[in-house]
């Protein structure tokens, strides 16, 4: 192994690898150490993400979404993204914690009657979701993270997936003749236009 990496150094004019050792002995602490791991630097957190989100949302947004709108997105994080992602690092937010929030949403609050999870509708945990796409869009944007993690729901199809209706080519005969005959004869006159 070591011989191949000589080669290669020695063709792209370097020094040779065994020159390079004899001068300079291989020790632990010239490695380079990634600190975000140690837990020394941590770089920007999701509280400076969603900062930065709040303050340019409202102005960006002003007259063009409605102002509930805006307001909603200011509770979704204060409510349930800053208590869950607050100290995370951006760099530390993947598509597995995103998940992992999911799943959290689904069985933090329990129903005082029954002891069950009570678990959000379909549309308000996508809204949150949306919410938190947008803050990781402004840490894109601030160039805080490289890549927005990919945040959809593992295992799960189309949540509005519906079967439309069908019909043979007779059936369909039966139907268009049947509108044309309530067209140009509709039950009361003043229904006429909508027919």
């Amino acid at each position: 192994m070591e011989r191949c990496v000589e080669d290669r150094r020695q063709r792209r004019g370097g020094a040779p690898l065994s020159a390079a050792v004899a001068e300079q002995p291989l020790a632990v602490a010239a490695l380079p150490v990634d600190r975000r791991r140690r837990g020394r630097l941590k770089g920007p957190t999701f509280e400076d993400a969603v900062k930065a989100f709040t303050d340019e949302f409202e102005v960006i947004t002003l007259g063009e979404r409605n102002a509930e709108y805006v307001c909603q997105k200011s509770d979704h994080i204060r409510v349930h993204l800053l208590p869950f992602f607050g100290k995370f690092a951006l760099a530390d937010i993947n598509a597995g914690t995103v998940q992992d929030y999911r799943v959290h949403r689904q069985t933090s609050r329990l129903d005082a009657k029954t002891g069950k999870p009570k678990k959000p509708a379909r549309a308000t945990l996508h809204g949150e979701v949306v919410t938190l796409r947008q803050v990781l869009k402004t840490a894109n944007r601030k160039g805080w993270i490289d890549a927005i993690p990919d945040m959809s729901a593992p295992d799960k199809t189309s949540g509005k997936l519906e079967h439309r209706a069908w019909f043979s080519p007779e059936e369909y005969k039966i139907l268009y003749h049947a509108t044309r005959e309530r067209a140009t004869n509709p039950v009361n006159p003043r229904w006429r236009e909508v027919c």
